[in-house]
């Protein structure tokens, strides 16, 4: 599943890049609104898609506590980014709000 994630983050930066690149033959080719839309429809379906994976194959493990629990896809987009396969959150169990390290689900 990470693998799928980190090509959907490839795609995901590359569409960014031609984004800016089709603004210059927008503007000097005027080409319509609708490429500018559809590029940025594409690009945020596959953030939704990245933070969704994301959501369904990973969990988190608290440090004082050692509980481990999933989050939601809008938690996932919301909470801070503490490094890498880290985030800030709150802890269901203890209640405590640490940087808590992601724990890859194994497959069924």
């Amino acid at each position: 599943m990470k693998k799928i994630i980190n090509t959907l983050k490839f795609i995901f930066i590359l569409l960014i890049v031609v984004l800016l690149i089709s603004f210059v033959f927008i503007i000097r080719y005027n080409w319509g609104l609708y490429v500018t839309i559809s590029l940025v429809v594409i690009i945020l379906g596959l953030y939704l898609a990245i933070h969704i994976l994301r959501s369904i194959s990973l969990s988190y493990k608290c440090p004082k506590c050692n509980h481990n629990f999933k989050i939601n896809f809008i938690k996932d987009i919301t909470s801070f980014n503490a490094g890498i396969e880290a985030k800030v959150l709150i802890c269901p169990n203890c209640k405590a709000k640490e940087v808590m390290k992601s724990i890859e689900e194994k497959s069924r």
